[in-house]
C-alpha cells in the first residue's frame, strides 16, 4: 500500500451518485471514476480488455503478477492500483445493493470474477507454490470461458469439461478423477441441504428478488412496506436480509414484509445482496453487525 490519495474514485463522489442515484446507479458511473483514477495515477490509458481477458501464456501471467506483488509497480515500491481500490472498499456494498436491476445482472455476470481476482487477491507465498507446480509441469491452467460444461461419462469412468478455446473451437479435456472446489452455488435453492430445503419451503426464509425502484419500491437497502408484483425482477438467489443488520426478511400472507426478530443470515448464503460475503473481510463486517445488533437488543431489555 501506498500514500496515494484518490482523487475521482473517493467517498465524495460516491456518496454524490448514491445520493443521485439510489437503487438506479448505473454501472458506466462507477466505472467511469475507476477509470479516471487508475489513468490519473499511471500517467497513461488503462487496457481494460487485457485486464479482463489477460493474453499469454498462464505461468508468465501468473510470474507478471507476483512480482508486482512483492516489488510494487510505484515509485516507492507499492502497488498503485490495490492502494486505489483499498479506499474504495467501504463502499462496495452500498455501490452493488444501488445498480439498476440490468446493472446488478451484467455485474454478476461479466465482473464478478475479475472483481474477486482484485479484491481478494492470493497471498504471494499461494503464487509462488502455484508457478512452481506449473513450471515443473505437475499443474496446467486451461481457460474454460463462461459456458463450459462438466460432464460425467460411465462408459469411460471419467468425468469431461467441454469448452471453447480462446479461437471459438470445441475442446474436451477427459479427466478420471475431479476436485470440485467451485464453493458454494450463489443461488439457495440449489443447496442439497435438508435444512435449506425445509427453511425455504416453510418460508422462513426467501429469496430475494430485485424490482425496479418506483413509487411503491425502494433500493435494495431499504425495507419495501409491501411487495407489489412487477413486470421485471431479478431473482439473484440470495436469503433475503436487511443489509445494514443482517436479520432476514419475511413475507406473510398480506404480503406484508417483516424483519425476522431472532434470525440472521452471513456468508456464502447472502451473496446475492452482499458482495463481500464471501470474503474475510467481508465476514468480519457482517458478523460486527449482528453483534452491534445483539449488544443494542439486550441493552434495551436490561432497561426495561
Amino acid at each position: 500500500m501506498g500514500n496515494y490519495r484518490n482523487k475521482y474514485l473517493n467517498r465524495e463522489n460516491l456518496d454524490r451518485l448514491l445520493s443521485e442515484n439510489r437503487g438506479n446507479l448505473k454501472l458506466d458511473a462507477v466505472f467511469n471514476l475507476l477509470n479516471l483514477e487508475l489513468k490519473d495515477a499511471y500517467g497513461q490509458t488503462i487496457d481494460w480488455e487485457e485486464i479482463i481477458n489477460p493474453t499469454g501464456k498462464p505461468a508468465d501471467l501468473l510470474q507478471g503478477y507476483l512480482d508486482d506483488a512483492i516489488n510494487g509497480d510505484g515509485p516507492h515500491g507499492e502497488l498503485i492500483w490495490q492502494t486505489s481500490l483499498h479506499q474504495s472498499f467501504d463502499m462496495v456494498r452500498d455501490v452493488y445493493l444501488n445498480l439498476t436491476i440490468d446493472d446488478r445482472k451484467r455485474f454478476d455476470k461479466n465482473y464478478t470474477s475479475v472483481f474477486f481476482t482484485h479484491a481478494a487477491t492470493q497471498p504471494a507465498v499461494n503464487a509462488e507454490k502455484l508457478l512452481a507446480l506449473m513450471k515443473a509441469g505437475i499443474v496446467e491452467v486451461f481457460k474454460l470461458g463462461e459456458n463450459y460444461r462438466l460432464v460425467r461419462d460411465e462408459s469411460e469412468d471419467c468425468y469431461e469439461f467441454i469448452y471453447r478455446d480462446n479461437r471459438g473451437k470445441l475442446k474436451k479435456e477427459a479427466c478420471r478423477y475431479v476436485v470440485n472446489a467451485r464453493g458454494q452455488e450463489k443461488s439457495l435453492e440449489t443447496n442439497l441441504s435438508a435444512l435449506a430445503k425445509n427453511l425455504l419451503k416453510s418460508g422462513t426464509v426467501q429469496i430475494e428478488e430485485i424490482r425496479p425502484v418506483g413509487p411503491t419500491t425502494h433500493p435494495s437497502r431499504d425495507v419495501a412496506p409491501v411487495l407489489e408484483s412487477a413486470v421485471y425482477t431479478y431473482k439473484t438467489g440470495s436469503i433475503w436480509i436487511d443489509p445494514e443488520t443482517h436479520h432476514i426478511m419475511q413475507r406473510g400472507p398480506d404480503k406484508k414484509v417483516i424483519q425476522s426478530s431472532t434470525i440472521y443470515a452471513v456468508g456464502a448464503m447472502t451473496r446475492g445482496q452482499i458482495i463481500d460475503a464471501s470474503m474475510a473481510r467481508g465476514i468480519v463486517q457482517a458478523t460486527s453487525r449482528i453483534a452491534d445488533d445483539l449488544v443494542h437488543y439486550l441493552t434495551r431489555i436490561i432497561k426495561q
